[in-house]
């Protein structure tokens, strides 16, 4: 069986459920899927020496739906080294001792070859790994995050090989596959952060994290909105759970927008009531003191609407510039 046929042979066989991949790309010279269980994982790559294919753990919790696998329709044939060995195997094992991970005796071991010394050695490293042909490439793991690996498990972005040097890669291939896998990453960052915030005392932590920097800015950092963020933490509208939603928005993005003195939340039987206390005017000029605590407490309106995800309602909100500060 030639190497086309080979290849072909693997398209036939990988017919796994929908479920279990994501086809971005095809065309007359490349596929491109995203493996989104082992098993699918390793029917698209089992030519390949890539270390997840046999550590479920670390696809699991590293590269699961995170990684596209590009294989080319028409393969080339893997070019022979001196050593008798494909090109890429040996870009592999000279790595290695490049790396000072084997030594170079042990490098001719593997490679059933016997180089005249060290620099020998070296030369014809650098000479193969300076062109891509020599890499094998007809099947490729992507990763915007992770890299570029070849099927030998070259990691080509030390050899200053980037995706686009991939035969048949072109710009629209990459764009489509990274808006997909980088969406998947933050999804895949959410899903880790629900699972964490299980444990209470890590809620907490975030909980003293709003009260600290506030909701907005806790939100951003955690790459949710508002609304999935209150979810989080277990907020749901409780009177304690809008007191603590309307200290953090007093403590932090209004105290950014309105200097005050002081304030007091004071509970109801259903809702809260929130006095604010201003400075005192400068000037006793009434209409201008009408319009600062006018303003002050319709921006308090717009926070508490904004950043408490539809939970403080039926709240009263009474400003005066009473304030001692």
């Amino acid at each position: 069986m030639n190497l086309q046929e080979s290849i072909r042979r693997i398209l036939r066989e990988v017919r796994v459920p929908r479920s279990e991949r994501v086809e971005l790309y095809k065309d007359e010279n490349i596929i491109v899927v995203v493996p989104l269980t082992h098993r699918a994982l390793k029917k698209y790559a089992h030519q390949c020496q890539w270390c997840i294919n046999d550590d479920l753990d670390e696809w699991e919790d590293y590269h699961k739906g995170k990684h596209a696998v590009i294989i080319q329709r028409n393969p080339k044939k893997p070019k022979i080294g001196i050593t008798g060995n494909p090109t890429a195997s040996e870009i592999f094992l000279l790595a290695k001792w490049d790396n000072n991970q084997s030594s170079f005796e042990d490098v001719c071991q593997m490679l059933d070859y016997e180089f005249r010394n060290d620099r020998t050695m070296s030369d014809y490293y650098v000479t193969i790994s300076n062109d891509i042909n020599n890499f094998a490439t007809n099947i490729v793991y992507y990763s915007p995050e992770n890299g570029v690996y070849d099927q030998e498990d070259n990691f080509l972005w030390n050899f200053n090989i980037e995706i686009n040097d991939i035969p048949n890669v072109k710009p629209k291939v990459i764009e489509i596959m990274d808006d997909y896998l980088q969406e998947n990453e933050e999804m895949s960052l959410q899903e880790s952060i629900r699972r964490i915030l299980k444990e209470e005392s890590l809620k907490q932590t975030l909980m003293d994290e709003i009260m600290r920097s506030g909701i907005r800015d806790t939100a951003n950092l955690m790459s949710v909105d508002v609304k999935e963020l209150l979810e989080m933490v277990g907020i749901t509208g409780t009177k304690e759970d809008m007191a603590f939603l309307i200290k953090s928005i007093m403590e932090n993005e209004f105290k950014e927008q309105v200097k005050y003195c002081s304030y007091n939340i004071v509970p109801g039987l259903y809702s809260n009531t929130l006095y604010v206390f201003l400075p005192k005017p400068l000037a006793n000029v009434w209409t201008l003191d009408e319009m600062v605590r006018y303003r002050a407490e319709e921006l308090i309106g717009q926070l508490l609407y904004k950043l408490g995800g539809d939970l403080i309602r039926g709240h009263n909100i009474y400003v005066y510039n009473t304030g001692d500060c």
